[in-house]
């Protein structure tokens, strides 16, 4: 147990081979651990409270592979992280809202960039929110 315990903590600030090595156990043991304590973790996640989302993309790997990442603007926490930067992302947010407490129409605000994709999704899928749409000189708010 007490090694569980060292594993999340250093989980949340160092990377897997760091880990590894300091502890001297295979990084194939770390992730097991880490997989069964956020498991654990996401079950419990409440996102009733949440009302204004921050969204943007940022690259994955040289190329063209992007991650989504969702946060509470209210507390900062990231709540969701989806693979690609398209309309099926605010899809998969929308889902994640419905199993932790929650429903679409309690999200009243995104911000996010001027993305096609985002725009048509929140639209879509968050039909009673409004975009503030990020510009490096100023916020444009729209309501939909």
């Amino acid at each position: 147990m007490l090694m569980e315990a060292l594993i999340v903590f250093f989980a949340q600030t160092m990377q897997i081979a760091q880990i590894s090595e300091k502890l001297k156990i295979t990084d194939k043991r770390i992730w097991r651990v880490v997989s069964h304590y956020v498991s654990k973790a996401l079950k419990e996640v409440d996102f009733s409270g949440i009302s204004a989302i921050d969204m943007d993309e940022t690259s994955r790997r040289k190329g063209h592979e992007y991650l989504t990442v969702f946060a509470d603007i209210d507390t900062g926490r990231i709540v969701h992280i989806y693979t690609g930067k398209d309309a099926l992302t605010l899809k998969s947010f929308a889902d994640s809202v419905e199993n932790h407490n929650s429903s679409h129409e309690r999200i009243k605000n995104f911000c996010c960039d001027m993305s096609p994709a985002f725009i048509r999704g929140i639209y879509e899928h968050f039909p009673f929110a409004s975009i503030t749409f990020e510009n490096s000189d100023s916020y444009l708010p729209i309501t939909g």
